[in-house]
């Protein structure tokens, strides 16, 4: 059945649900035929593929008979084998899947979903970080309190603390836009040896799909899914931190900051006098859940054996993308919380004099500011 993010709120249209996964699979199946097969085969499976992935009805429909027939082999490849040989030649039909092994179009469609999705991230923290320098520059100078162990402490800028949430999230997507670079596909065939299956196959099967060729199978040795797990856990964990100040600035006691509104956002059924900040509440939804599906990538990376795992490998598929899933979802919040995030100058002074201490300067806060937007405009030194 669909999975269209019911009790994940924040997921759009192309995020990586079953249908994208699916989409992913065909994508793959389709280019290793056109690396390996001769012109007009190619060519045949192709138009095929093509009229299978533009009927939205019928690939809605492919999903979910193939989720619920894949209890039967334990993965997806088998349902979309059969949906891309029916109808085919023999010829072009046997050239489908030939030499592969299910693993090597499962790993290669998660990572063409980890590579879609990472694309999007990416775009979204872009805009975050454009948004907040533009920020964290406005307000270099402008004095609020600082709190430390949850308690008001010495001055700093609130140019300063825009400056951090930067220099955190500018962090977590150079080291995403790494990983995304190197995302490789799949190839091992039955045992990992390669049967069938030569090195200059694999190079046009991956220059074909937009990805790396591996140096070797990485059946059971998941590093490429790992290192891109982290990152998208990285980015979560930045942008819920960023949340978690957004939250506690947003407090109607403390009143220095302000979400943007829209329509509906954050109504209460309750209360209709509310307006929840629901932009920072999902992204630290995210922050909060990212560590759990890390541990289970790297779980299942842990207890990978022999030539194909006995179980490690599935548990990784749902974990893996739930984290592409949750960056996704929490960049693209970011995006729209820092493009209209309101700050309240007032408010900052009256808390500062109310709680900071008498005399107290903001540093060199102002100069903190300058060497992050150093760093995130390639100019330090």
């Amino acid at each position: 059945m669909p999975d269209y993010g019911l009790l994940v709120p924040g997921i759009g249209d192309g995020d990586p649900d079953d249908v994208v996964v699916v989409k992913n699979l065909i994508r793959a199946e389709v280019a290793w035929v056109e690396a390996t097969a001769d012109a007009a085969t190619a060519q045949t499976v192709s138009r095929h593929a093509s009229r299978l992935l533009a009927d939205e009805l019928r690939l809605d429909t492919l999903t979910r008979a193939i989720a619920i027939d894949a209890v039967t082999t334990g993965n997806p490849v088998f349902g979309i084998i059969n949906a891309l040989r029916e109808g085919l030649p023999a010829e072009a039909a046997a050239a489908v899947h030939r030499n592969l092994t299910s693993q090597d179009i499962v790993d290669t469609a998660m990572m063409l979903t980890m590579r879609d999705a990472a694309r999007r991230t990416l775009a979204s923290l872009d805009l975050v970080c454009a948004s907040f320098a533009h920020l964290a520059q406005t307000h270099r100078d402008t004095p609020v309190l600082a709190h430390t162990l949850g308690q008001a402490a010495l001055p700093t800028t609130f140019g300063a603390r825009v400056a951090g949430w930067l220099h955190g999230i500018d962090e977590a997507r150079r080291a995403l836009d790494e990983q995304a670079a190197r995302i490789p596909v799949a190839m091992g065939g039955a045992v990992g040896a390669m049967h069938g299956v030569g090195y200059d196959d694999v190079k046009r099967w991956a220059e074909a799909l937009g990805l790396r060729a591996p140096v070797a199978p990485w059946h059971v040795h998941r590093h490429p899914v790992t290192r891109i797990a982290a990152a998208f856990a990285e980015v979560c964990a930045e942008l819920g931190a960023t949340a978690g100040d957004v939250l506690a600035g947003a407090r109607p006691e403390v009143g220095e900051l302000k979400e943007p509104t829209a329509k509906g956002r954050g109504a209460s059924t309750a209360m209709p006098f509310k307006e929840n900040p629901i932009l920072s509440i999902l992204m630290r939804r995210s922050a909060l859940v990212a560590p759990h599906l890390l541990s289970q990538t790297t779980a299942a990376a842990a207890l990978a054996v022999d030539e194909r795992p006995d179980g490690a490998w599935h548990t990784e598929w749902d974990a893996a993308r739930a984290l592409a899933r949750h960056a996704v979802i929490a960049s693209r919040c970011a995006a729209q919380l820092a493009e209209g995030l309101t700050f309240d100058e007032e408010a900052a002074a009256r808390n500062l004099a109310a709680y900071g201490p008498q005399g107290a300067t903001v540093g060199n806060a102002p100069v903190v500011v300058d060497a992050i937007l150093a760093r995130y405009e390639g100019k330090e030194s």
